[in-house]
């Protein structure tokens, strides 16, 4: 959570300086390029750090402990992160200007090469950036589909492992444990329930026992410290005495030789009952609990036959163990990775779609107090959707399932890839409160705000990435599908949104019979009141 949050949290940073270092280059003070550029991006900034945090807060709904900790690390550090870019990063801008001030150049001079390159394309080809990207929006609706269709879970444990082949800590103590379990039996003990009291664990084990030989359960042995006692011990009691009975009264008919035989092998008189407390420390230790009571755990074997790397057994076993319920109704408490990977999966499939919808509700109304017209709220989130609609597409072409962690990276993307279609689109809507010519302002909004936005896609994608630096297969999977995320709904903000605007543009001013110049060579001339004089040659 370091990488991504540090990754996502450094966007209103960049955001804010992109503003000041332009600010500064149309000759502002230090305190009038302050002012300016707080007025001016902390709304922009706001709604999509709060989008971010919303889209972590959406994991906070799910059951499952570790998303709700995801979520609230998450949203905790994209709003802390938004404060310190507003309070603390403005402070600091002017200390170093104190101590050693910016040196201004013209735009010219300074243009922004990302935002040059986005804009440069947008410009020259508006109609085929549209047309691919419908192609691809189609596309990807029947890719998404067929992978929904054909289960999208992951369900090979292989997959999800650590690579790594050094002994690790982790690896030593996953040994030592598997070493404690195996203890209890001659197979491999993977799920334990505990029971309520000691004398209902031998009820129950009772019933997984008859569950699994009615076939109605697909699990190995069952087994309990119940298992080292002898069974029927007091019918035993009664065999022995009767035994003895018998014994004793043809005693008096035998030889000498035959009376010490009958000696030899005569039963005691008392048999005490055996109980747990009677049997060797070696064999009570495992089936201890914390407090010290002993009796109330019971070891559920996998099946001879199946594989406790295959998901869809871990999900079968645990289900059969858990359709097994005490005298009052109730499931007992399970451990153990079945089990885990049983609600792990439950929670993909329950509270997944719960918290994308949660998510998407979150960035809708986001948007709708952003902007105060509809065709800026619908092309902002069309953007997003889109992109998520190509993420999801690119991650079923690469063959990338879904999985109890990468499967987070949907309802985070709401949130963070509405960040820079809210930025260029506040842009251009300041730009048009200025007074600035659409078409140029389009420009102005992909060209300063959108060359921000690139450059914080590029450190956002290089925190995700940095998660391949872990051995564990499940991080890297949840790296790669935010690195792809990143890039879709960039490409969707800073590319389609503004072609479809540039378009409409077009279209609008051709019906109000305005014929202002449709090039998009980089020294198209254009009006912009109170940004470039008449005549000036628009770089």
């Amino acid at each position: 959570m370091g990488s991504i949050v540090i990754g996502n949290g450094v966007n209103p940073n960049i955001i804010w300086l992109a503003r000041y270092f332009e600010e500064r280059r149309k000759g502002k003070g230090t305190n009038a390029a302050i002012a300016k550029t707080h007025y001016g991006v902390w709304g922009a900034t706001l709604t999509a750090s709060l989008a971010a945090a919303l889209a972590y807060g959406s994991l906070t709904i799910t059951d499952f402990r570790g998303f709700r900790d995801f979520g609230i690390i998450g949203s905790v550090g994209m709003a802390l992160c938004w404060i310190g870019s507003m309070v603390l990063l403005p402070a600091l801008v002017r200390i170093w200007e104190n101590y050693r001030p910016l040196i201004t150049k013209t735009r010219k001079q300074h243009r922004a090469p990302y935002g040059i390159f986005f804009a440069n394309l947008i410009y020259q080809w508006p109609k085929t950036i549209v047309t691919v990207s419908a192609l691809f929006g189609f596309a990807s609706i029947f890719i998404v589909a067929k992978a929904i269709s054909d289960d999208p879970l992951e369900y090979d444990i292989n997959k999800l492992r650590s690579v790594q082949e050094h002994n690790t800590t982790s690896q030593l103590l996953n040994d030592r444990v598997n070493e404690f379990l195996s203890r209890t039996a001659s197979g491999t003990v993977v799920i334990i329930m505990m029971a309520p009291s000691p004398s209902e664990a031998q009820v129950l084990e009772q019933k997984l026992e008859k569950r699994r030989d009615e076939g109605k359960a697909d699990y190995g042995q069952v087994r309990s410290i119940y298992d080292f006692l002898p069974d029927h011990q007091q019918d035993k009691q009664l065999v022995l005495a009767d035994i003895r009975k018998s014994l004793l009264d043809i005693k008096e008919f035998a030889s000498d030789k035959q009376q010490k035989t009958i000696q030899d092998y005569m039963p005691h008189e008392h048999y005490p009952l055996l109980r747990v407390s009677d049997l060797p420390e070696a064999l009570r230790a495992p089936f201890r609990l914390r407090d010290g009571s002993i009796g109330r755990l019971i070891f559920i074997e996998q099946s001879d036959s199946a594989s406790n790397w295959d998901g869809r057994y871990l999900v079968r076993w645990s289900n059969d163990i858990r359709a097994v319920r005490t005298s009052d109704n109730q499931r007992p408490p399970l451990a153990g990775r079945p089990p885990i990977f049983a609600d792990m999966l439950e929670s993909i499939w329950q509270d997944g779609p719960l918290a994308i919808a949660a998510s998407l509700l979150a960035t809708a109304l986001l948007l709708l107090f952003a902007f105060n017209r509809w065709l800026r709220r619908l092309l902002t989130l069309g953007s997003l959707l889109l992109g998520i609609l190509w993420m999801g597409a690119s991650m079923a072409l690469a063959g990338i399932k879904l999985n109890f962690l990468n499967f987070v990276a949907f309802p985070i993307t709401f949130g963070n890839g509405v960040d820079y279609g809210v930025n260029v689109m506040r842009r251009y809507a300041a730009e048009a409160v200025r007074g600035t010519e659409r078409v140029a302002a389009i420009r102005y909004a992909v060209e300063e705000t959108g060359g921000a936005v690139v450059l914080c896609s590029l450190t956002t994608v290089i925190g995700y990435m940095s998660l391949y630096a872990s051995s564990n297969q499940a991080i890297n999977s949840f790296g790669a599908a935010m690195a792809i995320s990143e890039v879709t709904c960039l490409f969707a903000s800073v590319l389609t949104m503004p072609a479809i605007m540039l378009l409409w543009r077009r279209y609008w001013n051709k019906r109000q019979g305005q014929n202002l110049p449709q090039t998009g060579a980089m020294e198209r001339e254009l009006t912009v009141p109170g940004i470039i004089t008449p005549g000036a040659r628009r770089p």
